[in-house]
């Protein structure tokens, strides 16, 4: 599924940059858990769902 079709988005390499640190920094919203550790261990759609997030937060979606 990490690979599938239905989950790859043309980035700009900055945004990637940004998203990338995101994942990694700690973050209250998760606990104060990084994104990256939060989401070990938890379903696809929780996955998703955080994935969504991102984009929406580095405005790589609307």
């Amino acid at each position: 599924m990490l690979d599938g079709p239905d989950n790859v988005v043309s980035v700009p390499r900055y945004k990637h940059h940004e998203i990338t640190g995101w994942y990694t920094a700690k973050n209250p919203n998760f606990g104060g858990l990084s994104p990256r550790d939060y989401l070990r261990g938890r379903d696809w759609s929780e996955h998703v769902r955080v994935g969504q997030q991102a984009l929406r937060q580095f405005e790589v979606l609307k």
